[in-house]
């Protein structure tokens, strides 16, 4: 709770709105698992684990996507958010371990905490992840009010959605691809273009029944000009029809502004991963279990807001901050 005052006090997570299509940054979490290396090489950990000798509780992990490289050590999953774009003003909320045996992996662990986080803060209105999120991944937390922002699979392909009747009468073949609604077009040569629908407008519902979700909608032009309504979130029809909606299509696909302008978020997390390898001792964990990893990443974590304090209280001092919202913020915590 220390962690989520303080970001309050520096200004974040502290809108009120019912629904925020393209929050803030402010108001945006992101979140990146990590994996600080394990004190011993990797030969030297399986000649000990082959001899019956103590060695750490570290696994294996391959971080950058699918083509990125294997790490040897215990992961770590770290939630921030940061006020604006001033150098060293980032707040860690929370880190938590990444094991074996964590339900879901990293991606079911991250949206089982930022449900939490959404209960306990209702200024999270945002959400920033890396592809390892996927459309049963990304639901759960825009029925709870969170505006997510991923990447689409490299392996998307184009894929039939269903056949629509438009307000013009018209019978449309909708199809999906790269996170978007999209027509196709036969041409002469007999090849398939590609017709993006574009978005005209994009809102989400609060809750009006009992299970308290969200509903969201895009508004599409279809190749007829006339205006067509879709879901963005999962429907009970959709399971029927055995439709990933949430896999096939983005809140924000990755060629829209808000995605192009706001994605880059990430980029305090990774941030963040660089700045604990370094400050580890020859850039390796120093410990060997969980509960002596997690001291170390409370000290971190204590460290790096501390910093951000003092950035925060010296832009204060020089008149940076037009609103200080600290007092604000102070009588909503206590609220």
């Amino acid at each position: 709770m220390a962690a989520i005052e303080q970001a309050q006090q520096q200004g974040c997570l502290l809108n009120d709105a019912l629904t925020v299509n393209k929050p803030e940054r402010k108001d945006v979490i992101v979140a990146d698992g990590t994996v600080p290396k394990c004190r011993f090489r990797t030969k030297t950990y399986e000649r000990l684990a082959k001899n019956g000798k103590h060695v750490p509780g570290a696994s294996f992990y391959k971080e950058g996507g699918e083509d990125g490289t294997w790490v040897h050590g215990m992961k770590e999953l770290i939630f921030s958010v940061r006020p604006d774009e001033s150098p060293n003003s980032r707040i860690l909320l929370a880190t938590f371990p990444v094991t074996d045996k964590t339900y879901g992996g990293e991606a079911g662990l991250t949206v089982k905490e930022s449900l939490r986080f959404k209960k306990e803060i209702p200024g999270f209105l945002g959400f920033r992840f890396d592809g390892a999120f996927r459309g049963v991944h990304i639901d759960p937390l825009m029925k709870a009010g969170i505006s997510v922002v991923t990447p689409v699979p490299k392996s998307d392909k184009r894929h039939l959605l269903y056949e629509v009747k438009c307000s013009k009468g018209h019978v449309h073949e909708l199809h999906t691809e790269s996170g978007e609604f999209c027509e196709i077009e036969l041409l002469d040569t007999g090849e398939k273009n590609t017709i993006p629908c574009k978005r005209v407008k994009q809102y989400a519902n609060p809750p009006r029944t009992k299970d308290g979700t969200y509903r969201h909608y895009a508004e599409i032009r279809l190749s007829c000009g006339a205006i067509h309504r879709e879901r963005l979130d999962l429907t009970k029809g959709d399971r029927d029809l055995k439709l990933n909606r949430t896999e096939r299509i983005r809140q924000h696909p990755p060629e829209s502004p808000y995605y192009k302008d706001t994605y880059g978020y990430r980029a305090d997390i990774e941030s963040t991963n660089n700045n604990l390898d370094s400050g580890l001792y020859r850039q390796r964990m120093t410990v060997d279990t969980l509960e002596r990893q997690a001291l170390i990443m409370i000290g971190f974590c204590i460290a790096r807001n501390s910093i951000s304090q003092q950035v925060h209280e010296a832009r204060l001092r020089e008149g940076l901050l037009d609103d200080p919202p600290g007092q604000a913020s102070r009588t909503k915590v206590a609220a």
